[in-house]
This record gives C-alpha cells, structure tokens and sequence, in this order.
C-alpha cells in the first residue's frame, strides 16, 4: 500500500515535473531513462524504509487503535491513488501535438474520453493508436479495454502497440510505429495515459525517421476535468 500510493505521487509529482524540463532543455531519451530509473530506485527504497518502520510501529503498539490508524491511512491513500488511475481525466493532460506526413498524420494526445473519440470521428480521424500496456497492473487492462469498447462503438479502427515507459527499449513497438509510418494511410489519434511519456518516445521516431516531417502543437479540445472542478 505505501509502495503503490508513494509510487503514484512521485509519478504525477517529481517525476513529471523533471522530465518536462528535461524535455525542454532537449535532453536525449537514453538520459532521460536513466534519470527516471534513478528516481525508481530511490523510490524502491524509501518505499521500503517506511513500511519497515510502520510495521515495526503496528508491532510495537499494543492498542489496536494505533494499529486502525495506520492501516486504514494506507489504505485509503492505496484506494485513492488506484481511483485517480482509473480515471486519467482528472490528471493534467496539456495539449495534443501534431506531425504531419505524406498521405497520413499522427496527433499524439493523452487518453480520450468518450467525447473526445466522438470528436475525433467528426474531425476524420480513421484509426486510435493505444500505447496502453495491460502489464500495468491493475488499471491500463482496464483502460485499454474501455477505449477499445468506446473506439468500436464510434467507428474508429483500434491498433494495440503497448509500451512501457523508461524501462523498456519498446523495440516491437518501435518497429510497429516505422511500418504504419512507411505504410499507413489516414488520420491517426496515438495515446498513452497523460499523453506524455510513451507518445513523446513515438514521437522522436516518427520524426528521425522522415526529415520532412513537421510539428505544430494544437491546444486540446477539451478542458481536463480537474480544472472544471476548480
């Protein structure tokens, strides 16, 4: 429980944080890995050192209100996190990025409500590219299935090339992206969760691999839902 709710707030918090300045600073992917896999391996162990310690306090403790306490705040802090997984539009999701190429385009984004594949349709978009992995337990399988369900009702075509962002080459899926890039035809929607970090790997390909290609950001055509709130 501490492991996964520790996990969740230095994903959406300092990890996201660096890595967009690193972006900005044009860092090259295998640095950016590499700083990211530090940050899992210090995370691993802090993660460690804090369970160690409340179990040694659960231990220690003979009233079981102490020990309540304890458990139900790291429950509650492991439900929540698991609750803002499975509900990516309450994330901060900034804008969608385009590039442009011979008979096609990608538009990289993060994971699309139903309103937003309906809008895709609208716009002529013709095929959804899910980044989402299934070994991301317990909430991309989920996802994964759900765009799935909701891209068929709105007659899109789905294409499934999961990857794992930072500790991973994603060779395969790599591969895959260069074979729709030589071959596909039509407008593609490429998602992973915030539309951040895998798509950004999908990105740097795309654009290696045709010189032509150009970029241009287009601001998301909606709103993250956590702004409304506010």
């Amino acid at each position: 429980m501490v492991g996964f709710s520790t996990g969740t707030a230095t994903l959406i918090g300092p990890v996201r944080w660096i890595t967009t300045e690193m972006r900005d600073l044009h860092v090259n992917q295998n640095n950016e890995d590499l700083v990211v896999k530090s940050i899992i391996g210090v995370l691993i162990l802090v993660s460690a050192l804090i369970s160690l310690w409340l179990t040694r306090f659960i231990v220690n403790r003979s009233q079981t209100t102490s020990t309540f306490i304890v458990l139900s705040a790291c429950a509650t802090a492991a439900i929540l996190s698991l609750w803002l997984w499975l509900h990516p539009q309450y994330a901060s999701q900034g804008i969608e990025t385009s590039i442009m190429m011979e008979n096609k385009s990608f538009t990289f984004g993060p994971y699309p409500t139903e309103e937003r594949m309906i809008q895709l349709k609208e716009e002529g978009y013709t095929d959804v590219i899910s980044l989402l992995n299934s070994t991301v337990v317990p909430f991309e399988g989920k996802l994964f299935d759900d765009v799935k369900n909701i891209a068929e009702n709105v007659g899109l075509r789905i294409i499934h090339i999961p990857m794992v962002p930072w500790v991973s080459e994603n060779e395969d899926a790599i591969i895959k992206m260069k074979e729709i890039a030589k071959h596909g035809r039509g407008k593609y929607y490429i998602h992973c969760y915030l539309g951040k970090d895998r798509i950004n790997v999908v990105k740097r390909v795309l654009e290696q691999y045709n010189a032509v290609v150009s970029s241009i950001d287009v601001q998301a055509s909606r709103t993250p839902e956590w702004e409304r709130i506010i």
